[in-house]
């Protein structure tokens, strides 16, 4: 397999009260919707021809991925900009396809995740929206004039640039002129 390959497994839920374990569907390749939220989209027809071949994914769900480690370095590792959490996904997903790389979800691999019973957030540790903020960091270093949609459906986050950092050091990062087309063509 090619190094720039990232595989990512697919992830069941466990209860958070019985911890039953279910797996998900057969699968769906990750996309996102114009407000960052995580979306699956159905697998193309070709994917569905062989269920245990693993498929091409545009979006990755989360950090359960597996990477070598000269292609996660060579990509300049998380953008070290990005507070807490929030957006490395997406981050990590636009540059190793926009660099050269590809993503695959693969069926043989499984992640069992015991999500939280009720959803209580976090508690901010006093930095603001660091969402948000990583969000425009990720818009701004990565998806060229796509960053708009996402402008448009979070308007605030258009004006939102307290403290969200040099973006040269990151744009040097786009080592290859493929840009979010490339992204697009694997939807």
């Amino acid at each position: 397999m090619n190094y720039k390959t990232v595989v990512c497994p697919f992830v069941d839920v466990v209860d958070c009260d019985t911890f039953e374990y279910r797996a998900q569907d057969e699968g769906a390749r990750g996309s996102f919707d114009w407000e960052f939220n995580y979306k699956r989209l159905p697998l193309t027809d070709e994917d569905r021809k062989n269920p245990t071949k693993p498929f091409k994914s545009p979006v990755m769900a989360g950090g359960y991925f597996a990477i070598s480690r000269k292609w996660f370095w060579e990509l300049g590792g998380y953008d070290e900009g990005l507070d807490i959490w929030g957006g490395e996904q997406y981050e990590l997903s636009f540059k190793l396809w926009q660099c050269g790389g590809e993503m695959v979800d693969a069926p043989c691999s499984r992640v069992g995740h015991i999500y939280r019973c009720k959803y209580i957030p976090f508690p901010n540790p006093g930095i603001g929206d660091f969402i948000s903020r990583n969000y425009k960091r990720v818009a701004e270093v990565w998806m060229d004039e796509y960053k708009e949609h996402l402008y448009k459906r979070r308007t605030a986050m258009r004006d939102a640039s307290t403290g969200i950092g040099d973006f040269i050091s990151r744009n040097y990062k786009r080592v290859a002129e493929v840009w979010m087309d490339e992204y697009k063509e694997h939807l």
